[in-house]
């Protein structure tokens, strides 16, 4: 995504959408009651004759009233804030946005949250492919900024005297289907994470895909849940630094480890923001679910509260995602950690 122009002081931002992922950002930041600003398109009768009607394209400005979001379409339904024409005041108006369209977003307050996404959603991006392989399964999946997708599960056969052949067999046809997905999605690196025991034979059929493929030494199975396990490896780490999937979750599960120990953690929203207003907290984790659940009831404050607070003090905030098994643990705990720099 492209910030075009930024005026927080009239709560106005521009935004080009250069991704399709920008897409599902503007939903997540783009509020019910919002004013948005973009083209849209309305049937306009023709002269005096009311059976015929032509589509005209025009500057619409709406407040929103829906969000209609798909994986290559915005739809944003609301009522006119500005007449055009015979379109009056208050009507019913949706404007779509697709790749390469233009919005204009004022919000009465951009809250840190929002102006997060929009900060995260500009960031280039590198699409990783990760994959989990074992002697007869394996998954494949698309590293995105929201989260991993699941591209591919498959599953070989084993077949007594035989087994060797079929195994050099099935890492080929895993191997040709990651090569597909490199193609498709674009992708600079393959990450994989198997058996030392079977990479010898995965390499054999790699080809010039072996100039753009990691080896992470997993000993699990091949089944898409093992996929968190792969980005929680501390191989991994030095890799995928900068990705923000990997990094939530080796921030989560390092915590819920601080937890058991009982080591300089707290959770839940009362005692970490005590403990955030005495410069206590180093890290603090919040649920991406909880602080949408909280904006929906008009709850804000102290969630923006207890971030300022703890940025304040030099410490690092982290908004995690729901949509990975780290994510749900967290949620689970009342949607707040705080990494400390002392004993509370």
């Amino acid at each position: 995504m492209k910030i075009l122009k930024k005026n927080l002081r009239e709560g106005k931002i521009s935004v080009l959408v250069d991704n399709e992922e920008d897409l599902w950002y503007l939903s997540e930041i783009v509020k019910i009651d919002d004013i948005v600003k973009g083209k849209a398109t309305r049937k306009v009768k023709v002269g005096g004759n009311q059976d015929k009607s032509v589509k005209k394209t025009f500057n619409a400005s709406i407040k929103v009233k829906d969000i209609d979001y798909e994986v290559n379409t915005l739809r944003l339904n609301g009522e006119i804030q500005e007449e055009w024409d015979d379109v009056s005041l208050g009507s019913h108006q949706s404007i779509t946005l697709e790749l390469g369209g233009n919005l204009i977003i004022i919000k009465e307050n951009w809250n840190k949250f929002d102006l997060s996404k929009l900060e995260e959603a500009e960031k280039e991006h590198f699409e990783y492919l990760l994959s989990v392989i074992d002697r007869d399964e394996a998954t494949i999946a698309v590293l995105k900024k929201q989260g991993y997708q699941i591209l591919a599960e498959i599953k070989g056969e084993r077949k007594g005297k035989q087994f060797e052949g079929e195994v050099k067999d099935f890492f080929g046809e895993v191997i040709e289907r990651i090569k597909q997905y490199l193609e498709r999605y674009e992708s600079k690196k393959v990450i994989i994470g198997v058996s030392p025991f079977w990479k010898e034979q995965i390499e054999k059929s790699l080809g010039e895909m072996k100039k753009k493929t990691l080896f992470v030494p997993f000993s699990n199975s091949g089944k898409k849940k093992e996929l968190e396990n792969l980005l929680q490896n501390k191989g991994l780490a030095s890799i995928l630094d900068s990705d923000r999937t990997a990094k939530e979750i080796s921030l989560v599960e390092d915590a819920l480890v601080r937890i058991s120990k009982n080591d300089k953690v707290s959770y839940g929203m009362k005692e970490v923001s005590e403990l955030a207003s005495t410069g206590a907290v180093e890290i603090l984790l919040l649920s991406e679910k909880l602080v949408k659940d909280v904006q929906e009831k008009g709850e804000f404050e102290a969630i923006e509260k207890l971030m300022k607070n703890v940025e304040s003090t030099k410490g690092q905030v982290y908004i995690i995602r729901y949509s990975h098994d780290s994510g749900k643990k967290l949620h689970s705990l009342g949607g707040v950690i705080g990494v400390l720099r002392w004993s509370g």
